[in-house]
């Protein structure tokens, strides 16, 4: 049985944790996750010192692909679609979910350009 990793998302439901690509002490900072439909999700967590605070957006595995494969960046990833996900955790909530337009994510919590996985 899959771990839930996000719980109750926005329009979507759980999410459970799939692969991570990149941890900071042992916490997963880039990785992926997948809904109850098979649906998948990158996710990067930008803060998590006296927040947490992640972005998640909806993609599929062509786009996976071409990330691992250096084809495209990270930041492609997120910037691709018109909407996202902003999940905060503070010490003493629960995650809150906020579904926002791109336009209006703050760019310093994305990776910046031509960053790619490393192989």
């Amino acid at each position: 049985m899959k771990k839930i990793y996000f719980e109750n998302v926005l329009n979507i439901g759980n999410l459970y944790l799939e692969h991570i690509y990149n941890t900071f002490e042992y916490e997963p900072i880039l990785f992926t996750c997948s809904d109850d439909y098979n649906n998948l999700y990158l996710c990067i967590c930008s803060d998590f010192r006296y927040t947490q605070k992640w972005i998640i957006v909806e993609t599929d595995i062509n786009i996976l692909i071409k990330l691992v494969l250096g084809e495209i960046d990270i930041l492609s990833v997120f910037t691709n679609k018109k909407k996202m996900i902003e999940a905060i955790k503070s010490a003493s909530s629960d995650i809150s979910y906020e579904l926002k337009d791109t336009n209006n994510i703050n760019f310093l919590d994305l990776p910046k350009s031509k960053i790619y996985l490393k192989s």
